[in-house]
């Protein structure tokens, strides 16, 4: 919700004096306040997730999306539903918006229904790469599975 957006009193009620430039200035600070924390839903597309052995139709992107704060980005995802075609496909990896882009290392748990299994998985960001990488925790091939696969977790990192 955005903050209301009230003309500053300037000292000697003129209405001149420093109005303009604080009126600026107050507005350029709540902009910036008003899109911190916001989410940004990233919308499916076929090009975003690789390899060609892991597929994800549009209805299989429950949630992923991004919050930006100061220099760090927070991404959401919820894959449910997924099918690994190919076998010995041992990493997925998903695009990313070049604005979120990691500039160091990051790396969290997340949850991975491959098999039949629930299993712990690892997101993996580096720097300068403008993509999420998923893993199984265990480093073996995701198994194959037709609409089965579910992928969710989250992280955060330095942008």
């Amino acid at each position: 919700m955005p903050i209301p957006r009230t003309p500053m009193v300037d000292d000697d009620g003129s209405g001149t004096t420093g109005t303009v430039i604080n009126a600026a200035w107050k507005t350029e600070l709540y902009d910036q306040i008003d899109t911190v924390g916001n989410w940004v839903k990233i919308n499916w597309a076929a090009n975003l997730f690789t390899p060609a052995g892991w597929v994800v139709d549009a209805g299989d992107l429950y949630t992923l999306q991004y919050s930006v704060v100061g220099r760090a980005a927070t991404i959401l995802m919820v894959f449910v539903g997924t099918s690994i075609t190919t076998p010995g496909v041992g990493a997925l990896f998903t695009a990313l918006p070049a604005a979120i882009t990691p500039v160091v290392d990051a790396v969290s748990q997340i949850r991975i229904l491959n098999g039949g299994n629930w299993q712990i998985g690892t997101c993996v960001m580096q720097p300068g790469i403008a993509r999420m990488n998923i893993f199984k925790l265990d480093s073996a091939a995701f198994v194959l599975d037709t609409n089965a696969t579910h992928i969710s977790g989250q992280i955060t990192y330095a942008i």
